[in-house]
């Protein structure tokens, strides 16, 4: 007889065990896949004050991404995120969970939503606050207390992959919207052509930051265990400035990333703007469905 592989340890998603040798090991932290919901994750978690200590003022300067010359790409991408959440009804009351510095709430505000955004880092939640003027609750939405049914939509933009436990969060989404209410987020595809081809160079693949490397399919798992039904599934693409481009590169590759982020530097390209659409970060938007499940 031969011996039953050893079993990984278990998948926060689905509960299967993972795949016990990890796939990739990325700044010195252990990333597993689970077999059965394909999400890939980081184990151990890193404690939880020091992944709290990651999301200082300097997080919100990597690689100028806030700090664009002349129009700000993140505006246009925010533009465009809001655009498709109203293709699927006309919220009135939008809560924005990771709000960062608050660009996509200023966009909602400006199209005559009511909008609050929760926040764990205090120098964003301070600047959102003090220099745009919103409302934004500093914490973990899952111990805000908002009230039941108070919302309309609930976004969670490039947030997903950061939460230690993704299913608090997606159940107080659940109870805190109003019937039929919308939810929409944004995540990287480990799933995608482009994930499988870079490996352990894919520039989303940023533990301690992301904890999380979701697909669709493990996307669609947390969704019906916390009582939403995806309407859309896409991968739009975004712009961004070739700088932070170059920065991403280098974050991944090393030696040949920084190469081209002093290239882009010396030749003052860094705001020189591009869409680019690697078909690996993927947009969903789910309506609120039955009561949450137990799973997870």
């Amino acid at each position: 007889m031969t011996d039953a592989p050893a079993a990984g340890p278990p998948c926060p998603v689905c509960g299967a065990p993972a795949e016990a040798a990890p796939r990739f090991v990325v700044n010195g932290h252990a990333i597993h896949r689970c077999p059965a919901c394909t999400a890939g994750f980081v184990h151990p978690l890193p404690a939880p004050e020091a992944a709290a200590a990651l999301y200082d003022a300097d997080y919100f300067r990597r690689g100028d991404k806030y700090a664009a010359a002349g129009p700000d790409p993140n505006r246009a991408n925010d533009e465009a995120k809001l655009d498709l959440l109203l293709r699927f009804g006309a919220p009135q009351r939008l809560l924005d969970v990771g709000c960062a510095l608050g660009g996509f709430l200023l966009a909602a505000r400006d199209r005559g939503l009511s909008v609050t955004g929760v926040e764990v880092a205090e120098a964003a939640v301070r600047h959102a606050r003090e220099v745009a003027g919103l409302e934004v609750i500093r914490g973990d939405l899952a111990e805000a207390g908002l009230p039941a049914g108070a919302f309309d939509a609930v976004t969670l933009w490039d947030v997903l992959e950061h939460l230690a436990d993704p299913y608090p969060t997606l159940r107080e989404a659940h109870r805190i919207l109003k019937p039929g209410g919308l939810l929409a987020l944004t995540t990287g595809d480990a799933a995608s052509p482009w994930a499988r081809l870079t490996g352990r160079f894919w520039h989303l693949l940023t533990p301690p930051q992301h904890l999380y490397y979701h697909t669709p399919r493990s996307i669609g798992r947390l969704l019906a265990a916390t009582g939403f039904t995806p309407v859309h599934t896409g991968h739009p693409g975004k712009r961004a400035t070739l700088g932070f481009i170059a920065f991403k590169a280098a974050e991944a590759t090393g030696p040949p990333g920084r190469l081209l982020r002093a290239v882009v530097r010396a030749l003052g390209l860094g705001n020189v703007q591009l869409h680019v659409n690697l078909g690996d970060i993927v947009t969903v938007v789910a309506r609120k469905a039955d009561a949450p499940g137990e799973a997870g």
